[in-house]
């Protein structure tokens, strides 16, 4: 009977064990980046990274890291003939609410720069380029195209001395009828099903 608990709750342990894996990420310190969408030798060699499946044979690599001042992602692996676009989500907070509040945010990189807190998909906010905030832009959608984002801490209320964990997703779209997750079930309305990412000093 004991030998059946122990087996229970080490197979529970595991579960639980592989589904934080899914759904957290470390972000650590590293170099600044030139943000022009070209991933450069050794730029992003001291980030960490995660996929994001578009198909069973096509996904999307995402790097993330940051330096001191600024959270830093990249994004690599865009085909001409499947159109998607970059997308962030942050819970600054992590209180992993069940609708957007003045605590989380959105950004998006295209064409232009989009940007909310509080809320996704407001377009009125697309700029050619923005000011708070940066990520290289593209001209033409249906090249083979890369992305980088550099997010400051003071834009979205992040102090590492009082936090180390913060809420985070990443999305793949088109914007209007495909999305593509990580975590792969999260929804970008619901910060609760947004992953986790702790962040070192």
């Amino acid at each position: 009977m004991i030998k059946h608990i122990l087996f229970f709750f080490s197979i529970l342990l595991l579960f639980n064990s592989s589904f934080a894996h899914e759904r957290q990420i470390t972000i650590n310190k590293g170099k600044p980046i030139n943000v022009d969408g070209i991933l450069e030798e050794g730029e992003w060699d001291d980030a960490g990274k995660i996929s994001i499946e578009i198909t069973d044979k096509y996904s999307i690599t995402v790097y993330f890291k940051h330096d001191g001042e600024n959270l830093l992602f990249a994004f690599d692996g865009f085909l001409p003939e499947m159109f998607r676009v970059p997308e962030v989500m942050l819970d600054i907070k992590n209180d992993r609410s069940p609708l957007m509040d003045d605590n989380d945010w959105w950004f998006h990189a295209s064409m232009t720069d989009c940007w909310s807190n509080g809320s996704f998909n407001d377009w009125k906010t697309c700029v050619r380029t923005a000011e708070s905030w940066k990520a290289n832009n593209v001209i033409d959608m249906k090249a083979e195209n890369k992305f980088e984002m550099e997010i400051p801490f003071q834009l979205i209320n992040l102090d590492l001395d009082e936090t180390d964990k913060i809420g985070i997703a990443f999305n793949a779209t088109d914007t209007r009828s495909e999305w593509n997750f990580w975590p792969k079930h999260a929804q970008i309305a619901l910060p609760g099903s947004w992953g986790e990412a702790v962040i070192n000093k």
